[in-house]
């Protein structure tokens, strides 16, 4: 969750700062509006894109994971049930997740109240109504401020027995382009990036194109320029303190009179909105890239363990009755007991094995075995020269997990290709080129053979050097440090 925050907002950075330099000041609204339309939409929807071919490294692979036990755990002679401490961690960016949410469902129920108070606005203290043209008029005693939301328009007795004319063609433009439709959607984009000023600031802009377009369409419509103008001063500096559908202030009066006596830009101007295409495509190449990509994932990788809580448990030793059943272990732990239960014939050798095998508890990564199999198909990657190369092989790796859960002494050695795959064993396809040869060296020589199987053991190397603390075995009610192994087999189709 958090990584797709971190790119939507990266997107919506990147398009909205070179709109303010480049178009806010041209006088093409509608061209503008869409623009702006276009950015808030790429902003949440590009982050759910990945196009391996435009990487600017590596190709994107398919993981494949087969479940298992990394660790065979022993049983020693042990008499009676030992509990086992639960160990803490407080993970920072785990806590960040849950202050964004709390954010978003702040926004969001100060948003909803906010519409629910329009709805009340426009229904509330209504003289008469009126439908003309699928347009519902709702004509006010008190002096409010003219608005429209989607085809509903409000407007005060006293402006439409004096002003009428001017102020429902304004308002019958935003009706009409249905700039109703754009407050939502940039309301959707403020929800979910509540922290990101550039966001607000998004909102001001998207307000003056909106208010420029509808000012363009009274002029346009035969309202005489300089009426028009006086209408907006003094409904800016009355007592009233909306002023149509926006609330005027004098910033943006003075924008919209300054647009309204500008020279129209140059049509070929709209050319400058291609800079969207060129930032939307190198923003797109960068978060392909496995580089950068693993530099956002590893920001908020070690997070998503929280997802089951703050605190780990190495193993949650609990008592019913004086029994400990296979309930209170994890899956990993309960596929070692079973095939040991399998064997038993009594309920005592039952117990007594379930009792023996707590003495000495494996590592386990935080979250669990299925969490260290995302993590793992998320970040592992068919390195390019080996790709290139044609090169397939397997590289064993063995890591030793710290008595603090830290991993260390990381390494890898390069094996030759086995049809057997074995338990834990992890399967990265990646694709050849076009002109690999049957035995997948695509004619490359002893040195390149070389330079990518040493890149298939740095990534092997790469990846698990990445991972967060484990939860480090135990052994008579301590933590101790313990060894792992893994097969990583890069396969090429």
């Amino acid at each position: 969750m958090l990584s797709y925050v971190i790119k939507s907002v990266v997107y919506l950075s990147l398009m909205y700062i070179p709109y303010m330099l480049l178009l806010k000041k041209e006088s093409f609204f509608r061209f503008n509006r869409l623009m702006l339309i276009l950015v808030m939409l790429l902003s949440l929807v590009l982050p759910w894109v990945n196009i391996p071919a435009i990487s600017w490294g590596d190709y994107a692979v398919s993981v494949y994971l087969e479940s298992g036990s990394g660790v065979v755990v022993e049983s020693t002679d042990a008499g009676n049930t030992v509990g086992l401490p639960t160990s803490v961690s407080v993970n920072w960016w785990g806590i960040i997740g849950y202050l964004y949410i709390i954010g978003v469902a702040i926004t969001l129920l100060i948003k909803m109240f906010q519409l629910g108070m329009l709805y009340r606005k426009i229904h509330q203290g209504v003289l008469w109504t009126e439908v003309k043209d699928g347009i519902r008029l709702f004509c006010h005693a008190d002096d409010v401020s003219p608005f429209s939301w989607f085809n509903s328009i409000v407007i005060s007795q006293a402006d439409y027995e004096n002003d009428a004319d001017a102020i429902l063609c304004h308002e019958r433009e935003h009706v009409r382009a249905y700039h109703s439709w754009d407050i939502l959607l940039l309301n959707l984009v403020q929800t979910v990036q509540w922290f990101n000023p550039l966001a607000w600031i998004m909102g001001t802009s998207l307000r003056d194109v909106h208010e420029y377009e509808a000012d363009d369409a009274v002029l346009a419509g035969g309202i005489e320029g300089s009426r028009y103008q006086y209408l907006l001063i003094r409904k800016a500096v009355g007592t009233s303190p909306y002023a149509f559908a926006n609330s005027f202030n004098h910033s943006l009066l003075t924008k919209r009179i300054t647009m309204m006596l500008r020279k129209k830009s140059n049509p070929w101007m709209r050319t400058k909105g291609l800079y969207v295409v060129l930032v939307a495509s190198i923003a797109l190449s960068a978060f392909a890239t496995p580089e950068l990509n693993q530099q956002v994932d590893k920001l908020v990788g070690e997070s998503q363990s929280m997802s089951k809580g703050m605190v780990s448990n190495d193993f949650q030793n609990m008592e019913r009755g004086g029994k400990t059943t296979l309930s209170d272990f994890t899956d990993g732990q309960k596929k070692t007991k079973m095939r040991k239960l399998v064997k038993a014939k009594k309920v005592e050798d039952v117990v007594q094995c379930v009792v023996s095998d707590e003495q000495k508890s494996k590592a386990e990564y935080m979250g669990g075995h299925d969490e260290m199999m995302k993590f793992l198909a998320m970040h592992l990657k068919y390195p390019i020269v080996a790709r290139d190369n044609g090169v397939e092989g397997n590289v064993q790796v063995t890591f030793t997990v710290g008595d603090d859960g830290s991993l260390v002494d990381v390494k890898g050695v390069y094996v030759p290709t086995q049809k057997a795959i074995l338990q834990n064993d992890m399967i990265i396809t990646g694709y050849k080129k076009a002109d690999a040869g049957e035995n997948g060296t695509a004619g490359a020589n002893e040195e390149q053979l070389a330079q990518a199987r040493k890149a298939l053991i740095n990534e092997a190397i790469r990846v698990v050097s990445l991972m967060p603390k484990w939860t480090p075995a135990r052994k008579d009610g301590k933590q101790v440090s313990s060894s792992e192994q893994y097969m990583c087999r890069f396969r090429l189709k």
